[in-house]
């Protein structure tokens, strides 16, 4: 911030510069008024480098055996280095049937066609998700994943034309979710976001032509 004085007042300015070449810049500031000269000088004070920002696709978190794609383009990118594994694409695709499951950190260094390099790095986590399958004599209910990740698909069977009341409860009681379904077929497929809500053990609760069954949902 530069403080220009005019009169009795102190006028604040912010000098804009854009840089076009990469590499580390020497900073001059001169400021001239009354007859008098001022100059600072600020060596390497500023770095240019390509923005990087590893995307992963479709999240960072899936259920095996879905993929994960992770994106690093950069504009004017010129080459690319990923580790571990040494791509050197932009973009790479990991299976967990080869690399496991589990948590997996990948770092990429991308350099510019101008010579200058970043890096950036991302960590993706690969799940054994299973679904959990709860069922009296009229009533079956199937979720899936659990653990829970965003999102779980119910899929609920009752008798036809019979309706269906979901609540999901919370570990302290609260209805975090509630909706009524009526299917003239018997079966209700539904997908659920449990995005909003915090990691813990949730209750499942459903209730059909006067029975009720309960699952416990794993949300994390």
């Amino acid at each position: 911030m530069i403080l220009i004085k005019i009169g009795a007042l102190n006028i604040p300015m912010k000098p804009v510069v854009s840089y076009t070449a990469c590499g580390p810049h020497d900073v001059t500031l001169v400021v001239t008024g009354g007859g008098q000269t001022n100059t600072k000088l600020r060596s390497n004070y500023i770095s240019v480098t390509p923005y990087i920002n590893i995307v992963a696709i479709p999240q960072d978190t899936v259920c095996s055996p879905a993929k994960i794609t992770l994106n690093g383009t950069i504009l004017d990118g010129a080459s690319y280095l990923w580790s571990p594994g040494g791509a050197t694409t932009a973009m790479i695709t990991l299976d967990p049937l080869v690399i496991g499951l589990g948590s997996h950190t990948y770092t990429l260094v991308a350099t510019s066609i101008d010579g200058c390099s970043n890096s950036d790095t991302a960590t993706i986590v690969f799940q054994e998700c299973t679904g959990v399958k709860e069922q009296t004599d009229n009533l079956t209910v199937l979720a899936y994943p659990n653990p829970v990740h965003g999102s779980f698909t119910m899929e609920l069977t009752t008798k036809k034309g019979e309706s269906a009341e979901v609540k999901i409860i919370s570990p302290l009681g609260n209805t975090v979710y509630s909706q009524n379904f009526m299917s003239s077929t018997g079966k209700i497929v539904k997908e659920i976001s449990m995005a909003s809500v915090s990691p813990g053990i949730y209750l499942l609760v459903l209730q059909s032509g006067g029975q009720k069954t309960t699952l416990k949902l794993f949300v994390n």
